[in-house]
């Protein structure tokens, strides 16, 4: 065992000050991702806000002025925070922030600036740390109106200011389409708000700082010490955030280089005299050295990092086996918080490993099927969007308003405005993320039924749930290869139980892994689906809550079976909507297995460009485009069989890619005239005609019998054309039904409060779609809860550990010197490769003819060829993501085309090397 020295901790406040839209929240982040040890305080969050009541806060020109310096901030307050922070280096638990909910623009700095400067800080602190025995602890402090109270100005040892041009400013505050606010709630600037309310606010706040109360333009006073004021250094120019960043950087590295790592250490650093020798604990006192042991590992930075002074494996209860009397939770609970597990590896569980890595917490991704994605990559219509870069450069006036209010209708009496506010006022920069973070193509737009707008983004080719959900995981794949310190991936890993502590608080899991039952620890994140496909039987969640849809098919695969809910459940946590189980309207019928219990889906937007249903009898009974719900229960009351999906050739070729897959795979014909179809469907031509010519009409008077009021590209439907048609049944698609969530992703407990250390994200989630779901906003809730999630529990993480310091009365010292001898437990989990992804392997060279290949075309026997390769896909079979049967369609063939259309061609030596067994002989 490494002995330790003693380390104090310097805790160093850094305010960024400045105007609403000045860019220093942005700052604040870029910051924090490149000072070691760093966190973000908000000035406006709820705590500080409001040292006036808000009923007596003053009416300036018309408004409730929630700006104006002496009444908005609660200083005394802050100024208490802000020395308690200083004081004993962690946040206060009580401190909660919804900034992170908000959207700022991008404002990305050089990626060589950015490691440049991330490592010369590190190299820094290391050499303080070796050399002084110091770490540092950054407090970066957000805020518009902090240089206003001098006693906070006094508690920040560094202080910057960013000036912007006035005009810049307003822009950029009009731009801004909603706002959380510090209750959580949606805020949007009423007429002229930025003239009456927040203009006059900011130029009353720093009329002393500037010469001749000249907040544009005027030189500093002296009325903040050591401001340091970050602007141009000429008036026609502009600084990039690079510069921005470059500049804080310089003065922050100048400030701790010549004053910073020795000045005031009695004040701001903990030593050995603050704690005692022994923690008082239920098993007797427990022999300490000092909690320096701990703040080693920076608790005010979200994650642990051990460097190898803690061992890992510990017992079910957290201790080491041979003494379990001499530990508690207290104690443990420190050491087992180096990681926030995710359960689930479809996108929204993806999407929370990737926002807590953002944030600096270690990840444990685990998922109970051999091959992560989930339902996800099922989504064939694309992902939901207001405000998006795509929407603006295609000019489409869409907002996060606008999607609030097709989302609250369509969730009806059960809409949850918290919920929907999150979901849809985050919508655009999830989109944006996909496309910065993941380079995905997301240009397309479509409207689909029950959107105001064209907002369902998509690419140009292959599914877009398969193409973000991939792009997602096979990130995540690599970084537990390069990074397996930081990621760890389990497949086949069935979770089975949730773990508290006395307090009620969620510390870890139990799960089944290679046939053993094994636990880890650390905050949960629950990301494992809905049951649409809970065919379990006695604890069957689908048969308890809707026991008429029991017998119906489903597009979802057997992992959906309502394992998250039940785990949850079973510890206390409150569970809404379970009846609300949405049947989607199209359902693709096989017609060699009609009665098929798995089914694909028709891709919503096969409806939104255009396509029609008709009966048996050739004609139209519903509008198209309305919700699903609704379709779904007009094909029931029509009951004319079979339902026919009809695209004509203008709207298949919107949608090209889609329909070409759905013939490739038998489940879409196409017809080459009205002829050819009429006689298909057992109608006359003539009735068809009649049928098309009743639409047209409705779409040239824009009055449509059934109430369609949009009409989309597909043009002029004539028997001169061609037709790609499909037969559809009403499938178990998705359940609005779940573990109820507050708008931070934390699981409610049956008492009405959040279960400390407990979130959910993605279906397993109830109350964000109300009674009914708009298509594309499936894959949207998983990206924007799965963020949300991650940022709650990365959150929590950083809490829960200050919390555990502050519980433990400042006395944890020299647990490590007491484990250093003990055994780890035996029922620890034994450590696994960092993910399941094989190395890359050689083709084999043996030659196969075509015949060769087709005598293999039994499931207990299947080969396929895929670009030349041939491959023994047998074993494979059960953890095929996309099920069973999209396999065996193409057994003994070659299914070289409709695999490229779904896949990548890396898909084979990444996922299924050892399949290949050889080539096709030419």
């Amino acid at each position: 065992m490494v002995e330790m020295a003693e380390l104090q901790t310097k805790v160093i406040l850094v305010g960024l000050g400045g105007a609403t839209c000045s860019g220093k929240t942005t700052l604040a982040k870029h910051l924090k991702n490149i000072l070691p040890g760093s966190v973000i305080v908000h000035q406006d969050v709820g705590q500080f806000l409001l040292k006036t009541p808000e009923e007596m806060l003053p009416i300036n020109n018309g408004y409730q002025d929630w700006d104006a310096p002496n009444h908005a901030i609660d200083y005394p307050r802050l100024s208490k925070f802000m020395k308690q922070v200083k004081d004993t280096g962690s946040i206060p638990i009580d401190h909660i922030s919804h900034d992170h909910l908000n959207k700022q623009t991008d404002l990305p700095i050089e990626p060589e600036c950015h490691q440049r400067l991330t490592e010369r800080f590190r190299a820094m602190q290391d050499q303080i740390k070796e050399r002084d025995n110091i770490n540092i602890v950054w407090g970066l402090i957000d805020g518009f109106l902090l240089y206003w109270n001098q006693e906070v100005i006094d508690q920040l040892d560094v202080r910057f200011l960013l000036r912007v041009p006035l005009k810049t400013l307003e822009s950029r505050r009009k731009a801004r389409q909603v706002y959380i606010t510090a209750k959580g709630d949606t805020w949007v600037d009423p007429p002229d708000y930025w003239e009456k309310i927040v203009l006059p606010a900011y130029l009353d706040a720093h009329r002393e700082i500037f010469e001749g109360g000249d907040a544009e333009k005027g030189g500093l006073t002296r009325k903040v010490k050591e401001l340091i004021l970050i602007e141009p250094e000429k008036e026609d120019q502009a600084m990039s955030m690079t510069d921005i960043v470059e500049r804080c950087c310089e003065e922050l590295h100048q400030f701790v280089s010549t004053e910073g790592s020795s000045k005031n250490t009695e004040d701001m650093c903990w030593t050995n005299e603050n704690v005692s020798n022994t923690l008082e604990t239920d098993g007797g006192p427990f022999p300490v050295r000092n909690k320096s042991v701990f703040l080693q590992t920076s608790p005010l930075a979200i994650g642990w990092r051990y460097k190898g002074y803690l061992p890992e494996p510990l017992s079910d209860s957290g201790s080491p086996s041979s003494s379990p009397s001499t530990t508690t939770s207290t104690v443990t609970s420190i050491i087992l918080m180096a990681q926030v597990i995710v359960v689930g590896g479809g996108l929204a569980g993806l999407s929370a490993a990737h926002t807590l890595l953002e944030r600096g917490a270690n990840v444990l991704l685990l998922d109970k099927q051999g091959f992560m994605g989930g339902n996800s990559t099922k989504a064939t219509s694309g992902i939901n969007g207001a405000g998006t870069q795509t929407q603006q450069e295609a000019g489409i006036p869409d907002n996060a308003k606008i999607f609030f209010e097709d989302t609250k209708k369509s969730a009806r009496e059960l809409a949850r405005d918290d919920l929907i506010r999150v979901l849809t006022g985050r919508s655009g920069d999830a989109v944006n993320w996909l496309q910065d973070k993941f380079a995905l193509d997301l240009s397309k737009v479509a409207r689909l039924g029950g959107h105001s707008q064209p907002r369902t983004h998509r690419g140009n080719a292959q599914f877009p749930g398969m193409v973000i959900t991939y792009a997602q995981m096979e990130r995540l794949e690599d970084l537990a290869v390069s990074q397996p310190d930081r990621v760890k991936i389990y497949k086949k890993a069935r979770v089975t139980k949730l773990i508290k502590d006395e307090s009620g608080a969620v510390t870890g899991i139990e799960y089944v892994r290679n046939g053993k039952t094994e636990t880890a620890h650390g905050p949960v994140v629950l990301a494992t689906g809905g049951y649409a496909a809970d065919f379990t039987g006695g604890d069957s969640l689908l048969k308890k809550h809707r026991p008429e849809y029991y017998d119906l098919p489903t597009t979802n695969g057997d992992h959906c079976t309502g394992d998250g809910q039940k785990i949850a459940m079973a510890i206390g946590a409150s569970a809404i909507d379970l009846e609300k189980v949405q049947v989607h309207p199209t359902g693709l019928v096989d017609p060699n297995e009609p009665d098929a219990k798995v089914k694909f889906l028709a891709a919503e937007a096969l409806r939104g460009v255009g396509g029609l249903l008709l009966d048996k009898n050739g004609d139209r009974f519903v509008d198209e485009l309305q919700h699903r719900d609704y379709v779904t229960g007009k094909i029931w009351e029509n009951g004319k069989y079979p339902i026919r999906l009809i695209l004509n050739g203008q709207a298949s070729s919107e949608i090209e890619w889609h329909c070409k897959h759905y013939v490739g795979r038998g489940l879409m014909k196409r017809f080459d005239s009205g002829e050819a179809l009429a006689k298909e469907m057992g109608v006359t031509p003539e009735h068809l005609k009649k049928t098309f010519d009743t639409y047209n009409a409705g779409v040239r008077a824009k009055k449509d019998p059934f109430g369609k009021k949009k009409y989309f590209s597909s043009g002029e439907w004539s028997m001169n054309d061609y037709f790609n048609v499909a037969i559809m049944t009403p499938v178990l698609h998705y359940t609005m039904g779940g573990l109820e969530i507050d708008p931070e992703s934390r699981v409610i407990g049956t008492d009405g409060k959040p279960i400390p250390g407990l979130f959910a994200a993605g279906e397993v989630a109830g109350g964000v779609h109300g009674a009914n779901r708009l298509g594309g906003s499936s894959l949207l809730g998983c990206v924007v809860f799965g963020r949300v999630s991650g940022d709650s529990a990365a959150a929590y993480l950083l809490q829960a550990t200050s919390a555990i310091v502050e519980k433990a009365g400042g006395r944890l010292s020299s647990l490590a010197g007491q484990l250093e001898s003990k055994p780890a437990s035996s029922s620890a989990p034994s450590q696994p490769a960092a993910t399941n992804v094989p190395a890359h392997s050689s083709s084999a060279t043996k030659e196969f003819t075509a015949a060769d290949v087709a005598k293999h075309n039994k499931k207990d026997d299947i080969w396929v060829i895929v670009n030349g390769q041939v491959l023994d896909v047998t074993s494979f079979l059960p953890d095929h993501p996309g099920g069973e049967k999209a396999i065996i369609l193409y057994a003994g063939r070659d299914a070289t085309e409709e695999f490229n259309m779904l896949h990548d061609p890396k898909v084979i030596p990444r996922y299924a090397p050892d399949a290949v067994i050889g080539t096709v002989k030419k």
